[in-house]
């Protein structure tokens, strides 16, 4: 993936993010339907999807001009975490009542906070590393 792909992907999720936000505080759109167990607020969930995606800007835009070594070792990190930060958050916040899987106490906004924190971190530390990497070399 090219860094103008990754931008606009990040991009993208942000505009979403943006609708989803606008129509559900402005509008008042009901984002929400009933089941069996009550009320699934999808919009919520799609939020929660896309707040990794969002972190892709900022990342983005700072690898942007640095070389094409120091991107690709960042998108390298970002393909392994960005999906397995969705794949463990998204099932929480399907869940009713806090969290699914019988984890009640779990708040999927705590633990998607976490894990972006750890991406943030863990991403400055790799462009960091590479940078002066290859400025060496």
């Amino acid at each position: 993936m090219t860094k103008k792909n990754v931008l606009s992907t990040g991009l993208l999720a942000v505009g979403i993010y943006a609708v989803l936000a606008f129509a559900n505080i402005n509008l008042g759109l009901e984002c929400s339907f009933w089941t069996e167990t009550g009320s699934f607020k999808w919009c919520e969930s799609a939020a929660l999807v896309l707040i990794p995606l969002i972190l892709l800007v900022p990342f983005s835009l700072l690898t942007y001009k640095l070389r094409e070594e120091v991107f690709q070792a960042w998108l390298h990190f970002a393909y392994v975490w960005i999906p397995l930060s969705i794949i463990v958050t998204l099932p929480l916040s399907l869940g009713g009542g806090g969290g699914g899987f019988g984890m009640n106490l779990i708040h999927p906004e705590a633990i998607m906070m976490f894990f972006a924190g750890i991406f943030t971190l863990v991403s400055l530390i790799i462009i960091a590393w590479k940078y002066v990497v290859t400025r060496k070399g």
